[in-house]
């Protein structure tokens, strides 16, 4: 998911968070908006 972020010209800082979310799955978008919130 980082590098589809990067080659659509994410910032350094959301790169850096998606990479930190670590591996597994994502349900949707707001899943993966709950996980950088620090939701689980």
């Amino acid at each position: 998911m980082a590098q589809t972020a990067e080659s659509n010209g994410a910032p350094q800082g959301m790169l850096d968070q998606l990479r930190n979310l670590g591996g597994g799955q994502f349900s949707g978008p707001q899943d993966v908006i709950s996980r950088l919130q620090g939701g689980e």
